[in-house]
């Protein structure tokens, strides 16, 4: 079977404009961000099930709480440099 050859150059027509590059952007954001916020109140209620399936006390919850939280800032810390 015979192999196509492929144009690699696109041309001046498929080249966005400054204005549809600056929409794309913001529409990736906005759904970016969307898609953050969906995340976030998803793992909320997770968070918040499992607090209330340990039967903790508030103090306990709060203290593995704030481990986790040094344990995620040492890994971002190693991860990104800081």
């Amino acid at each position: 079977m015979a192999k196509r050859k492929v144009d690699q150059d696109p041309g001046p027509a498929c080249s966005p404009t400054v204005e549809q590059h600056e929409a794309a952007v913001a529409h990736l954001r906005s759904v970016y961000e969307d898609h953050l916020n969906e995340s976030m109140a998803h793992i909320h209620n997770r968070f918040v099930g499992f607090i209330a399936e340990s039967r903790l006390p508030l103090p306990q919850v709060l203290l593995v709480l704030e481990m986790l939280v040094a344990e995620t800032i040492e890994q971002a810390k190693t991860k990104y440099g800081v």
